[in-house]
């Protein structure tokens, strides 16, 4: 709530300036405080006011879509394809925008996790997929298939980086992304590759409720 008041008051400042650079930047902090406070409504509207004011902000589109993943996990409402696909318009627009995005930010490696967590989503509610079955598929193989793909992008740029410090800076992202490779090999019956996967998740995550 306090950073909220204080972020608010900042863009109200800004607003009056008749030149202000950045402001962008302001209404998407707002935006993931927002979110965060499950006021999804101002959070979506503030991360869209913040990709107008300036479209090629990666943060921006990245932001609009954890907006819409959330409003479909947060609320339990899985139904709601409409704002998965949404998300994922978002998340990809997020990966065309990585030019104008600041050193360090590595939106790629975060939408691209977060195009498999919606895709893992849509996956589980779409139907079953058994792998350890011959000549399995189904809608939701292809979409567990697409989670899979998205999870080993990431997880391929981590192990294969010579570079200790990007190794460093995207292990967190990583390991989400083998957590989630962990979620669609389990729903799809591969119990062994499962397992490997979340102790690597457990390896490597630094956040103890993932690691939990």
């Amino acid at each position: 709530d306090a950073a909220n008041t204080l972020i608010s008051s900042a863009i109200a400042q800004a607003e009056n300036e008749s030149y202000f650079k950045g402001e962008e930047v302001l209404y998407l902090l707002r935006s993931t405080v927002t979110r965060k406070q499950k006021n999804f409504d101002q959070a979506l509207q503030d991360a869209q006011t913040a990709r107008q004011l300036n479209p090629t902000y990666a943060r921006g589109w990245l932001a609009e879509g954890n907006v819409y993943y959330d409003m479909v996990v947060e609320t339990d409402d899985w139904e709601r394809y409409d704002l998965l696909d949404l998300a994922m318009q978002s998340y990809y627009s997020a990966t065309l925008q990585i030019e104008d995005a600041p050193v360090g930010a590595y939106i790629r490696e975060k939408a691209v996790v977060s195009l498999g967590n919606t895709y893992l989503v849509l996956a589980q509610n779409t139907g079953s997929c058994d792998l350890s079955q011959p000549a399995q598929a189904s809608d939701a193989c292809d979409l567990f298939q697409q989670a899979m793909d998205d999870y080993g992008e990431v997880i391929s740029l981590y192990e294969q980086s010579g570079d200790a410090s990007y190794r460093e800076d995207i292990q967190e992202q990583a390991a989400i992304a083998y957590f989630g490779m962990g979620a669609a090999y389990e729903r799809q019956n591969l119990r062994d590759a499962a397992i490997e996967a979340y102790h690597t998740a457990a390896k490597k995550t630094r956040d103890d409720e993932l690691k939990a």
